[in-house]
């Protein structure tokens, strides 16, 4: 890969992946895949913004062939459970202030016990899902 390629490594908890998967949650793949986008834009630098993902809904929209209805859906569906929190920052430039978006753990404070449930569930799932989808889902 050339150095536009994409060079970084993004490890997304199984857990997680159990939650998305459930077949009691109303969370899809599309959520799933803004989900891990937002998740491999984090800056892991650049002091005040370390740990927040600013990837414009626009680029989002244009990378993951998504509607912009379907983008702020996904985006408010992962806000709702816990998996991100959006945050607005300064313009620098001046103007409306940035949308930026920090990964959150509240998905696991907010019922410990559904998760678990989740957990279960998504073992019956797995054995439906094709052995390339299943082999997707553990790579991811």
């Amino acid at each position: 890969m050339g150095k536009k390629g994409m060079r970084n490594f993004t490890p997304i908890d199984n857990d997680v992946k159990r939650v998305f998967f459930a077949p009691d949650t109303d969370l899809d793949y599309g959520d799933f895949a803004v989900y891990v986008y937002i998740a491999m834009h984090v800056r892991v630098k650049d002091g005040d913004l370390k740990g927040l993902a600013y990837p414009t809904k626009k680029r989002m929209q244009s990378d993951l062939s998504i509607g912009r209805r379907k983008l702020s859906e996904a985006i408010e569906k992962l806000v709702r459970y816990g998996f991100i929190i959006a945050v607005k920052v300064p313009n620098k430039y001046g103007g409306k202030p940035l949308l930026h978006y920090r990964l959150s753990d509240e998905w696991k404070k907010e019922d410990k016990e559904e998760v678990e449930v989740n957990e279960d569930a998504n073992e019956n799932v797995s054995e439906e899902l094709s052995g390339e989808m299943r082999d997707i889902i553990d790579w991811l």
